[in-house]
């Protein structure tokens, strides 16, 4: 093709490792994420990512549906939880940078996940329509947070979320389909 292809796979440790979780790969098998976070080591964070970062592309692939740079706020979350760093922001945020250092300097493209934040959440977006109850002042100081860190350490791709933010948006449209939230907020 004229334009190179994307060859994406989710491996982002843990129970989301579609290539580790397949019997006969032969890559490396990592903890959830979480585990990394208890460390308080971003240079795990970074070697979780450089190993994934390897092994994936000697298999073909040049994107990485991870890090998830959710921040775990709500106990009862059952779709972001042990998948995240932790519940500290700027712990999570240094954890998701320095993975997609390691992703990245593979030349694996990271894809920070799921915008803007879904780790307050008690449903799941997997199984319906999910409302995150929060403010703009909240996203910006706590969810934005790691998101804003994996920019800045070059995440070439931002995965946007189901989940709706009605109080922002002043609707039910979810984020991955709200201008407001993706060009406005997200693009801003």
């Amino acid at each position: 093709a004229s334009i190179p292809m994307f060859m994406a796979v989710d491996e982002e440790g843990g129970r989301v490792s579609r290539i580790a979780n397949t019997e006969g790969m032969g890559t490396t098998k990592f903890p959830p994420m979480s585990e990394i976070g208890k460390t308080g080591d971003p240079m795990e964070a970074w070697e979780a990512g450089g190993t994934i970062g390897r092994e994936i592309k000697e298999l073909g692939f040049n994107l990485d549906f991870a890090p998830v740079a959710d921040i775990t706020t709500n106990a009862t979350n059952t779709e972001t939880g042990d998948r995240s760093f932790g519940s500290d922001p700027q712990m999570v945020a240094d954890m998701v940078s320095s993975e997609v250092e390691g992703l990245q300097e593979e030349d694996v493209s990271a894809s920070l996940k799921h915008f803007p934040g879904q780790g307050d959440c008690s449903e799941d977006t997997h199984k319906g329509y999910v409302n995150l109850e929060t403010s703009i002042d909240r996203l910006r100081e706590v969810e934005f947070v790691p998101f804003e860190a994996g920019i800045d350490a070059g995440a070439d791709f931002v995965m946007v979320s189901h989940v709706a933010v009605s109080s922002i948006t002043q609707n039910e449209v979810p984020a991955s389909l709200s201008y407001l939230m993706v060009t406005d907020i997200l693009m801003d």
